[in-house]
């Protein structure tokens, strides 16, 4: 009798380390799914710094949107990305912000209408952040976020 008390407690500690076990794996999962989506987005954003650097070495000025579309910055070759913009800093014409927003369809319900936001600094080099929680962002896009505003809709 004592033995199969002894074999009863033990599937019962199995079946309660796999369930306890299944309920830390499963969101550990969610957060490396997302944070491999996101690497091409990101990627996306880092070539567009690029262009944007070749732009201020040329006009030594941060480009606005039309100058962007010119640059053929877009994003649209990835269906989750909604569209770049560019931020001018009012106070230095030379460094600014581009926004990689992405799309309200298709994608996990945290990333959509997130950003991507890559920060051109004073010492002209390039941040990245997300308005992203932090544990899900990719290892290469790490920094704070600034404030952003929110959109009723």
């Amino acid at each position: 009798m004592s033995q199969m008390i002894k074999i009863s407690l033990t599937i019962g500690l199995i079946g309660l380390a796999t369930i306890t076990g299944i309920k830390i794996l499963v969101p550990a999962y969610d957060q490396y799914q997302i944070k491999q989506w996101l690497i091409k987005p990101v990627a996306i954003g880092f070539n567009a710094t690029k262009k944007i650097d070749q732009y201020i070495a040329n006009y030594n000025q941060f480009p606005d949107i039309t100058s962007v579309k010119e640059l053929n910055i877009s994003g649209r070759e990835l269906k989750s990305i909604a569209y770049l913009v560019p931020k001018a800093d009012d106070t230095n014409s030379e460094t600014g912000e581009l926004h990689v927003v992405l799309s309200n369809t298709g994608l996990p319900t945290t990333l959509a209408n997130q950003k991507i936001i890559f920060i051109l600094g004073t010492d002209f080099k390039w941040q990245c952040t997300m308005t992203i929680e932090t544990e899900l962002r990719p290892d290469t896009c790490k920094n704070d976020a600034p404030p952003q505003p929110i959109y009723a809709g």
